[in-house]
């Protein structure tokens, strides 16, 4: 009990003493005053003994209570110390499980970077025998393959090193030549048994009983070799039966993984080809002919237009000299499929004239001579610039049929949009496949023309200086040498 409540505890024990008291009418009836009295000292000191008993009883509370206090102060720092103690160890546990799952997720990343790594090798090792004659060879090494790529669970060390025995095994069978008996899908699609030689990677060949040797190429598992029809060129047969009667030799070998021979497969023919090339292949083929007819025709006619030689020359320089017109006049008949020997007959008509008439003779007869040697030469120029032009409208119709084809069906697929651009292409090649040559014998047959005209000229030239030294033309306006010779 504490202090506070000793007084309250008192006052109520007094006024319980006073209402058990007997009242003094009571008493005074009785007459007994010193009973009373007893009764009051009686009540009192009962009172003053419960009150002593209050207060041991109220002390004993308080010692209680203080020593309650102070073990229950003792109890919460220990309970404080326990706290903090396993705060402590829950801290650590956190920082310990902290650094288990950093360490847990390093190990997992490396798991999966391995596992992923793996799986990388599957389909790089997946990709390796697609397409692979020597898969063939060995055809255990897809089924190891298949599994590891259809398990989703993380390979174990034993499958690891068989995906491992996978490369090696491509690598021994890349670097040898294997001759064995097996079967082939023959061109028509029927199993045929025959000898198949295995040169590496980059050449299957196969021979069947009737003698006949082709190339062969894989399915897309790799595991099926069909025949390519015409895939190995004539010249190399004889080549391929030497090796498989084991007597060495050349072998053609394809380091694309057989896409060479496979291109020698599917090539289409010229007539294919030309006709991928759409409408105006045509055109350009004429054009093409005929430019190329016009070269020649004229480069028959330009060869047999040589230039008069030296000595030829000299004959008629040397029959000038001796007066003898008439002479050189019919040498020059006889020479006349050389140009400049043309055109000196038409100045020997003009022998006795003035040296004006002379060169105005000699010019004209050049000039006369000048169109036969040009002829058809303009045309086949515009003929070759006619021919990329056409073959640039044949791109740009080819370009708006595929964009046509986008327009309506997208890109999603390639082959749907081959024929516009084979249009575009095959014509711009078309065309300046036909300009080219016909540009170039058009620069010769012109270089030709110049060298036959710079012949007349030097040699009409030469011609009038002659006549002037041998006296044959007479002075400006005077023709009486003409009229002396015409006497003679």
């Amino acid at each position: 009990m504490t202090k506070a409540a000793l007084p309250i505890v008192v006052w109520c024990l007094g006024l319980a003493l006073w209402a058990g008291a007997p009242a003094p009418e009571a008493l005074a009836a009785e007459g007994d005053w010193g009973r009373a009295g007893a009764q009051v000292r009686q009540r009192s000191q009962e009172m003053r003994d419960d009150a002593a008993a209050v207060r041991q009883d109220v002390a004993s509370d308080r010692k209680r209570t203080t020593m309650t206090v102070v073990e229950r102060r003792a109890r919460v720092r220990t309970l404080e110390k326990e706290y903090d103690a396993l705060v402590k160890n829950l801290q650590e546990r956190v920082r310990e499980r902290a650094r288990m799952e950093a360490d847990l997720e390093a190990e997992q990343e490396g798991m999966r970077a391995l596992e992923g790594t793996i799986r990388q090798s599957a389909k790089d090792a997946d990709k390796m025998l697609s397409g692979n004659p020597l898969t063939a060879l060995a055809p255990e090494r897809r089924a190891v393959v298949d599994g590891l790529l259809e398990n989703h669970a993380f390979p174990d060390m034993v499958t690891i090193g068989r995906l491992a025995d996978v490369f090696l095994d491509e690598v021994v069978l890349t670097g040898g030549v294997r001759l064995r008996q097996g079967e082939y899908g023959g061109p028509d699609g029927a199993r045929r048994t025959g000898e198949i030689l295995h040169a590496g990677r980059f050449g299957t060949f196969f021979r069947a009983a009737d003698g006949e040797v082709g190339v062969l190429a894989a399915g897309a598992d790799g595991l099926d070799l069909r025949a390519l029809p015409d895939a190995l060129p004539r010249s190399a047969r004889s080549d391929v039966e030497d090796f498989f009667d084991g007597q060495g030799g050349v072998l053609p070998l394809d380091v694309a993984d057989g896409a060479a021979f496979r291109r020698n497969a599917s090539s289409d023919g010229a007539w294919d080809w030309l006709r991928s090339g759409g409408f105006l292949v045509w055109p350009i083929l004429l054009v093409g002919l005929v430019g190329l007819g016009l070269g020649l025709v004229r480069f028959i006619t330009l060869g047999s237009s040589r230039a008069f030689s030296e000595s030829r020359m000299r004959e008629v320089v040397e029959r000038v000299e001796r007066g003898e017109f008439t002479k050189a006049r019919e040498y020059c008949a006889q020479g006349r499929k050389f140009p400049a020997c043309r055109v000196l007959g038409r100045a020997l008509d003009h022998v006795g004239l003035n040296q004006e008439v002379l060169e105005n003779a000699l010019q004209e007869a050049i000039l006369q001579e000048l169109p036969r040697l040009e002829r058809f030469l303009p045309s086949m120029q515009i003929l070759a610039a006619i021919a990329p032009l056409l073959g640039l409208l044949g791109t740009v119709t080819g370009m708006i049929n595929t964009f046509q084809v986008i327009t309506l069906f997208g890109t999603g697929d390639p082959r749907m949009m081959s024929g516009g651009i084979s249009e575009a292409l095959i014509t711009t090649q078309l065309g300046l496949a036909v300009a080219i040559p016909i540009m170039v014998l058009h620069h010769f047959l012109e270089r030709r023309v110049d060298v036959v005209l710079g012949d007349m000229e030097q040699k009409g030239t030469a011609f009038t200086v002659t006549l002037l030294k041998a006296g044959a033309l007479a002075a400006h306006g005077d023709n009486v040498f003409l009229r002396s010779m015409e006497e003679a």
